[in-house]
């Protein structure tokens, strides 16, 4: 389940046409001819340094016998050691530069450059290579590749403020982990750790520390192969993947998890509409784990691997993932989708549109159309090198993303490495929690009470949730740039409505907030926060309307309640004008659900003007809070 590496090295094989050998050798020299032969047993057999051995003492026997030093580097690609076969590639077109045999060392060697981050040296092999006139298919490859050269020349004249450390230990300890999530508060961190097998571990931070990382849960954590977490904002909805299971669609399936007290439920696995057969993997939750973006190689899409979505209906249960389309996804592959808390925001990792070579991470925003053309994030955070996982914190200060490293025997470490988020990757999406308690106002006992978030600017609801059924605690995601109604909700009480606004970086803020929910019985106030009027104004503001239907939803369930709604003001003017414009507010209030069906026996209005503040009218922010609509059961 490690990530996989797409790469767009052509390997020699898939070269032959330019690199058979010719009829007849470059060398007459018998002893050379024999050698060369010699070699071929050992290349049947893959052992690839004897045959080495061999074709040097060729190359010893004749210097200029091009097939042996084409061998000698083909073997070394074989091995995967690119750089020792540069140089014997590179003797290859020294002593046979113009003949189509060998057009292909030319993409090799542009290939090897490019993996080293040379890329003027590179794109001179390219053209070399494009002169020899390839085939149509090659050509388009190719020249994808010498666009790649010039990108990443001018990335690199302008590279982020990029300095990514390793995280310190108790981090870091096993030979490989990755796939690292985060909750929205940054406290609590899940990986996939290799030791043999894989499993989520999760670590929790402690001040300015993170804590040793532990296994999981025995619930999620089996024999079976469990990792890539992905965590909501809350920390209570985690999807992740497992591969051959008896219960799976195909080799790697989602599966999902809920946070239950301490633990974990029983994973489910996520069903026919979103898993399919072959490899579905790398999951990523909005923040509140009602959207699903994970990449997939099934058939419907433009490429190897796509990018695919699902979101949660208002049954709970998943739609059918779709394709995110040609705009994102290419006919090459795209993977390791991390999606920002407030969902409009999307990384991927990406082969098919131009990078620094390799796989590179590209970002692209939710628009009113659809997702914005994916733009590359940069050098050097991208690199010649496979960029491939990466997340960043819900208030855009940290990002974390893991790494592979070999050492000289091929041998590979992965580490989970963090850092200050780039100004450059900073967008006007960034994101707080709120987090909150319930309780009940007359005995003080906590309640599992239903919590839900409106964007008052478009009156969609972007979060809806429960508290902990033991804690009464809950965590709702707000980004920066609108207008907030938070509602909590409980039957056989009053709702509890609260008002964010955070059009601007400087009203935003992180909230701890204690909600106190009153009984529905005789007396029981609240006041309807979310009522907008203009000033000196008494006509409703399309904005309200959320309110109202909450309002109106609470009298459905509540037939026979009757009440008084009253309308208050500031100090700010004549005391007959105040007491008519907040009777004339509670008013339209009154006029508004009647209009809906709510019997007008059942309400009733009243205007107070000044005369029943809140607070003292003392600041602007004082009186704000005694500009209000009530609420009053009778």
């Amino acid at each position: 389940m490690k990530q996989i590496t797409f790469t767009l090295i052509f390997s020699f094989l898939s070269l032959q046409v330019f690199a058979q050998e010719p009829p007849e050798m470059s060398t007459s020299n018998r002893k050379a001819l024999q050698l060369y032969e010699q070699s071929d047993e050992f290349l049947m057999r893959k052992q690839f340094p004897d045959a080495i051995q061999l074709l040097q003492e060729a190359v010893e026997r004749d210097p200029k016998f091009v097939e042996a030093y084409n061998r000698i580097g083909n073997c070394y690609l074989r091995m995967h050691e690119d750089k020792k076969a540069k140089p014997f590639f590179e003797k290859v077109i020294e002593l046979n530069p113009n003949s189509s045999t060998y057009a292909g060392v030319y993409q090799q060697l542009g290939d090897i450059y490019m993996k080293d981050g040379d890329y003027a040296e590179a794109k001179k092999f390219y053209l070399g290579f494009i002169d020899f006139g390839p085939r149509p298919d090659y050509i388009k490859k190719v020249m994808k590749l010498i666009a790649t050269c010039d990108f990443a020349v001018e990335a690199i004249k302008h590279p982020l403020d990029f300095k990514p450390t390793i995280m310190a230990a108790p981090m870091n300890t096993f030979a490989k982990q990755y796939f690292p999530t985060i909750t929205g508060d940054k406290a609590i961190m899940y990986y996939t750790v290799r030791d043999p097998d894989e499993n989520i571990y999760v670590t929790t931070l402690k001040g300015n520390a993170w804590d040793i990382p532990k296994p999981l849960s025995k619930v999620i954590n089996g024999p079976d192969n469990e990792g890539g977490p992905s965590v909501s904002a809350d920390g209570n909805v985690m999807v992740f993947t497992s591969c051959n299971k008896k219960d799976g669609f195909g080799g790697c399936d989602l599966y999902v998890t809920y946070k239950d007290g301490d633990d974990w439920t029983k994973p489910v696995n996520m069903g026919a509409t979103i898993n399919a057969k072959g490899f579905d993997s790398q999951p990523t939750l909005t923040g509140d784990g009602k959207n699903l973006f994970f990449s997939s190689d099934r058939k419907g899409g433009p490429g190897g691997c796509d990018i695919w979505t699902s979101h949660m209906g208002d049954d709970g249960a998943w739609t059918v993932a779709e394709n995110l389309g040609k705009t994102i996804n290419t006919s090459d592959h795209e993977f390791s989708p991390f999606i920002d808390p407030s969902g409009r925001v999307l990384y991927i990792s990406s082969s098919g549109h131009i990078g620094m070579g390799g796989t590179d991470l590209f970002v692209s925003m939710k628009s009113d159309t659809g997702w914005t053309v994916p733009k590359n994030v940069g050098y050097p955070l991208n690199t010649s090198a496979d960029e491939e996982a990466l997340i960043i914190t819900a208030d855009q200060t940290k990002g974390y993303f893991s790494k592979d490293v070999f050492d000289e025997a091929g041998n590979m470490t992965a580490n989970i490495y963090e850092f200050d988020l780039p100004k450059e990757l900073k967008n006007m999406y960034i994101s707080k929690v709120s987090k909150g308690t319930v309780y009940d106002a007359v005995t003080n006992a906590t309640l599992q009470a239903h919590v839900e978030l409106f964007d008052l600017k478009t009156g969609k609801r972007v979060v809806s949730t429960d508290t902990d059924i033991k804690k009464g605690t809950f965590t709702a995601v707000l980004t920066q740039g609108s207008e907030y109604a938070l509602y909590v909700n409980k039957k056989g009480y009053l709702f509890k409505s609260l008002f964010f606004d955070y059009k601007t970086p400087e009203s935003f803020s992180s909230e701890l907030l204690d909600i106190y929910l009153d009984p529905i019985k005789t007396g029981a106030t609240i006041t309807l926060t979310n009522i907008f009027f203009a000033s000196g104004k008494f006509n409703l503001e399309d904005k309200s309307k959320v309110e109202m239907e909450k309002l109106i939803m609470l009298f459905k369930e509540n037939p026979t309640m009757k009440v008084e709604i009253s309308g208050h003001t500031d100090d700010i003017g004549k005391d007959l004008d105040n007491v008519n414009l907040s009777k004339n507010r509670a008013k339209a209030v009154y006029d508004y659900l009647v209009t809906a069906g709510i019997p007008a026996a059942n309400l009733t209005f009243q205007g107070y003007g000044k005369s029943k503040p809140k607070v003292a009218n003392t600041s602007p922010e004082t009186r704000a809070k005694n500009r209000r609509i009530e609420f009053k059961v009778l």
